[in-house]
C-alpha cells in the first residue's frame, strides 16, 4: 500500500489557499523556525534564576511591544527587562549582569532549516518575515544569514508586528519586488511557529505551514515545488 505519510502531514500542518496555484515564494519566520536560543537556559542557570524567569518578563506584551514595533531600540528593551526582572525578584546588580549577558545572545542557526531554505531559492524567492527588534540586522550579519534570503521584512522596520494583517501585507509587497510580479497570497508560503500567526495568514489566503521540525517542512516543501513541476 502506497505510503500516505506526506498528504498526512499537508492536511495536518498546512492549508493551501488554491491548490491549482503554483508556489511563488516563502515568508520564513526567523526564531523558532530559523534561529535558536539554546542558550538562554543556561544563562539563567548560571546567574540563579528559574529557566523561563527572563522570557515570563521579556515576553509580557507591555514591554515586548514597543521593542517589536520599532518605538524603542533592543537595548531599551533589554534595559527594561533588567528594572522588571529586578522587581520581580530582587538583586539588581544580577539582574542587569544577566540581561546584559542574555541580550547579547544572537542564537544559533538550524542548519537542517538552513539546507531547506538554500534547497528553495534554487526554485522561488525566500524572505525572512519576523517580529524582531532594532538589532536584527547585525544579528543576520553575525549569524550571516543576510545572503542566504532573498530578503527581509521585519516588525521593527515596519512598525506592524504579526499577527496583524498589515504585517503580512508589507511581506507580500516585499516578496512580490523579488519575484518581479505581484504574487497571490494562495501561491504564497507562510512559515512560522506561532498558531496565531498560521491562523491569520490562513485566513488570508496564504498557504500556511506550522513549525515543528525541519522534516515536516521538508515533506511540505518538497509536495508543493513537485506540484509546481506537475503544472507545467
Amino acid at each position: 500500500m502506497p505510503s500516505t505519510e506526506g498528504r498526512m502531514i499537508l492536511t495536518r500542518d498546512m492549508k493551501p489557499g488554491a491548490p491549482d496555484l503554483p508556489l511563488g515564494g516563502v515568508l520564513l519566520d526567523l526564531d523558532g523556525v530559523l534561529r535558536r536560543f539554546p542558550a538562554q537556559a543556561m544563562i539563567e542557570r548560571d546567574h540563579d534564576y528559574p529557566v523561563g524567569s527572563v522570557a515570563a518578563v521579556a515576553f509580557d506584551p507591555e514591554l515586548l511591544e514597543p521593542a517589536l514595533t520599532g518605538a524603542i531600540t533592543h537595548e531599551q528593551w533589554c534595559r527594561n527587562i533588567a528594572v522588571r526582572l529586578a522587581a520581580a525578584h530582587g538583586d539588581r546588580l544580577r539582574a542587569y549582569q544577566t540581561i546584559k549577558r542574555w541580550g547579547r545572545d544572537r542564537g544559533v542557526v538550524d542548519k537542517e532549516v538552513l539546507a531547506i531554505v538554500r534547497h528553495l531559492r534554487q526554485k522561488v524567492p525566500v524572505v525572512i518575515f519576523t517580529n524582531a527588534t532594532s538589532r536584527l540586522p547585525k544579528d543576520l550579519e553575525r549569524l550571516r544569514l543576510t545572503d542566504e534570503v532573498d530578503a527581509v521584512v521585519s516588525s521593527a522596520g515596519t512598525g506592524v508586528a504579526k499577527p496583524e494583517p498589515e504585517a503580512f501585507r508589507y511581506a507580500v509587497r516585499s516578496l512580490s519586488r523579488v519575484h518581479g510580479k505581484q504574487l497571490e497570497a494562495a501561491s504564497v508560503l507562510v512559515v512560522d511557529d506561532s498558531p496565531r500567526n498560521v491562523e491569520v495568514a490562513t485566513e488570508l489566503g496564504f498557504r500556511a505551514h506550522l513549525f515543528n521540525d525541519a522534516h515536516r517542512l521538508r515533506m511540505v516543501v518538497d509536495a508543493l515545488t513537485r506540484h509546481a513541476r506537475d503544472m507545467r
